[in-house]
């Protein structure tokens, strides 16, 4: 085989010497460097096809087993070929045995790289986002922020400058947009925008907020004709709730304001439309090299051009990375899906005449779907969830993102969270329904969300806490009494308690210690760990509560939760699974 054949001459190559030991060092680099050339000349002219120039073109992903699947292909066409695919690739880059293949990989995935970098930047393959408003990098900037003639005007015939038709029609203000979607949005790459709004998205999510709707007949939102009566205040398709803003995470240049919270309970901020898009860590993924693609799509042409969404939710960027939005309780999701095809080419007079292969983008064919999520489509979290799951995303970013998207019915839960992050106390309503003698017990039950037989709280005699059947309320070790407690002597709300079990034994205080793990204590002490705050959850029944820890951990978890297996834990938010609500029963004496 030609493999074999590579492998003896540079056997033989590697029998070249120094003639002189006190060679300088610059001819040392000369000869070495000789001594390349000579071998990969050699490993080259093994290679079935490396004596004439030749292109391949594969489609799919860009990476070493897709070029040499493709290379199977053509060196089955040449019968006097040896050479498998793999092999013909690897003498092409310069690698002759076996052992080299990880770095044979390293180079083909280089020029896969390369070639994807080039595509995203260099102005013959891509669109600059200076050239997509095409109206300035200002007006990119108010644009984003809610302003701008796109966002605050309407079609009216009030300021017409030609009789009997009406200015400011946003499918001809905007027509560019339309024009961007229908010649090259499907199919060149659009360059990031250098706008505050998108600089350094942690989270490798973007998202847009709207809560106006400026255009009648699209089935969207309210608008509708004549404009001037009916389309003044329209509210776009409602598909989310507004929880709050952190003025503070905004950016001073989109609102103006150094810091300050705003909170809309009870759906108080009316009709609002929210949309984002997420990307993974690989780089060479479609979703994160059309990323500014997807953004134009959601952002401009699908929302603003066809369906008429504008203006921003105050406090707030109309669009910007997620971790610089309000918090929402959830948000629709548009994925990128790319069909791409890959040319390599092998010209025999580059390099000095040693042959060269090259990659490069030849095209690519762009689609726009929804999001494809873990138990559910089009839906951002559920997204990211799956990039988790996939591998594309860390859990820490995973609950980051819950900490914008808190999931429907869940606002509450986010309030607490901004509120915490902001320093402030929250003050918890007195709980009317708990009695705080020692002759009344409780069962404490899990809502859902954990396997069968894992339903009321436990203790056993060594201090472990676990969740077991519900079948064994009567018995001491699922009994719980509550007392009210104080800080060092200091008054405490009269929704914290202290829970103890009513087994005899020496640790009866339910507790945590400072890593969030929940085991019994002995006393109740000044850390805070063994004092519980009771919040009825909103919308339940009014015996259901989340039980969240007053202080004494390292970590922001401080709602009682528990693993599907039915060992307790704290955790940081109510992920809507129901293992952070728990339905507190008296016992009442048969």
């Amino acid at each position: 085989m030609k493999l074999s054949t590579a492998i003896v001459v540079l056997s033989s190559l590697s029998g070249i010497c120094v003639s002189s030991a006190r060679m300088s060092a610059d001819a040392k680099i000369a000869q070495a460097s000789k001594k390349r050339e000579l071998q990969d000349m050699e490993l080259a002219s093994n290679a079935c096809f490396s004596d004439v120039d030749f292109t391949v073109y594969f489609k799919g992903k860009c990476d070493f087993d897709s070029l040499v699947e493709r290379m199977s292909l053509k060196v089955a066409e040449n019968e006097r070929c040896v050479n498998s695919g793999k092999e013909e690739v690897m003498l092409l880059v310069g690698y002759a045995h076996p052992a080299d293949e990880k770095d044979a990989r390293l180079t083909v995935n280089k020029l896969c790289q390369d070639a994807m970098d080039y595509a995203m930047e260099d102005p013959s393959k891509s669109v600059a986002w200076s050239q997509v408003a095409n109206k300035g990098v200002n007006f990119d900037k108010q644009y984003y922020d809610g302003n701008t003639y796109w966002n605050e005007e309407y079609e009216t015939n009030y300021d017409s400058l030609i009789p009997n038709e009406p200015s400011n029609r946003l499918s001809r203000d905007a027509e560019r947009v339309d024009d961007l979607y229908e010649t090259v949005a499907e199919r060149l790459s659009f360059q990031w925008p250098d706008v505050e709004n998108f600089e350094n998205c942690e989270l490798r999510s973007a998202m847009c907020c709207w809560v106006s709707d400026r255009q009648a007949n699209d089935n969207n939102g309210n608008c509708n004709t004549p404009y001037d009566e009916r389309c003044t205040n329209s509210d776009p398709g409602d598909n989310t709730e507004i929880c709050g803003v952190d003025m503070s995470r905004s950016g001073t240049s989109s609102i103006y304001m150094e810091d300050g919270i705003s909170f809309y309970p009870g759906n108080q901020e009316g009709s609002t439309h929210c949309h984002g898009f997420a990307w993974g860590t690989d780089l060479t993924e479609p979703d994160y090299r059309y990323a500014a693609n997807n953004l134009f799509y959601i952002s401009m042409y699908d929302h603003m051009h066809n369906r008429g969404y504008v203006r921003n939710v105050p406090g707030a960027p109309m669009c910007g990375c997620v971790e610089k939005m309000p918090v929402v309780s959830r948000a629709d999701c548009t994925e990128i899906s790319a069909l791409e095809i890959w040319k390599f080419d092998w010209k025999t007079s580059t390099n000095n005449g040693q042959g060269l292969l090259e990659a490069s983008l030849d095209r690519a064919e762009i689609e726009f779907n929804a999001c494809q999520g873990k138990n559910g489509n089009n839906d951002l979290e559920r997204f990211y969830e799956r990039l988790y799951n996939e591998g594309r995303a860390s859990f820490q970013d995973r609950q980051m993102l819950k900490r914008t998207i808190v999931g429907n019915d869940n606002c509450a839960v986010g309030r607490d969270i901004m509120m915490d992050i902001k320093g402030y106390d929250i003050h918890y309503p007195a709980i009317p329904y708990i009695e705080t003698d020692s002759d009344t017990a409780y069962n404490i039950a899990i809502e859902k969300g954990t396997f069968e037989g894992k339903d009321v709280l436990w203790t056993g005699s060594n201090g472990d806490v676990h969740l077991v059947d519900k079948n064994r309320i009567g018995d001491d070790d699922t009994q719980w009494t509550f007392s009210t407690t104080d800080n060092n002597g200091a008054t405490m709300s009269d929704a914290v308690f202290t829970i103890q079990t009513k087994r005899q034994m020496t640790n009866t205080f339910l507790g945590s210690d400072n890593h969030g793990r929940v085991q019994m204590h002995e006393s109740d002490s000044i850390t805070g760990r063994e004092k519980w705050y009771l919040q009825a959850v909103p919308d339940k029944a009014e015996n259901t509560y989340y039980i969240k820890i007053s202080g004494g951990t390292q970590t922001r978890d401080i709602y009682l939760s528990t693993n599907n297996q039915g060992d307790p834990d704290l955790y940081d938010m109510d992920d809507g699974s129901g293992k952070q609500r728990w339905v507190i029963s008296k016992i009442t004496s048969e």
